[in-house]
């Protein structure tokens, strides 16, 4: 299922949707005043959910130390924090490897 990753890009919020064959990003003003055309930043990329999610696997996993010591809200143990990610990367990784048929040539979702 399309899914929605989000991020506050200081002043900015940065929303992407990822759906089944691309993402589609939206940068908006944080402000709550209503915003015109010319305040939004809308791209698409023709990145399909499955790429989207090896790509955050990789980059993830090739910098694991760094993710995991990154801004602490929780004040949580590094190492509880790494062994976590560890974890969550091998769910994905495997997410993504029970997937992998369903994007080949000549498929489609309904």
């Amino acid at each position: 299922m399309p899914f929605c990753v989000k991020g506050f890009l200081e002043p900015n919020r940065f929303l992407c949707t990822v759906s089944y064959w691309n993402c589609h990003i939206v940068c908006e003003d944080d402000e709550r005043y209503p915003l015109d055309k010319e305040d939004v930043i809308n791209e698409i990329s023709h990145t399909n959910m499955l790429q989207f999610c090896q790509y955050l696997y990789d980059d993830i996993s090739q910098s694991i130390d760094e993710w995991a010591s990154f801004v602490d809200y929780e004040q949580l143990d590094v190492v509880e924090r790494k062994e976590t990610l560890v974890q969550k990367l091998n769910h994905l990784k495997n997410l993504i490897s029970e997937r992998e048929e369903y994007f080949g040539n000549n498929r489609c979702f309904l």
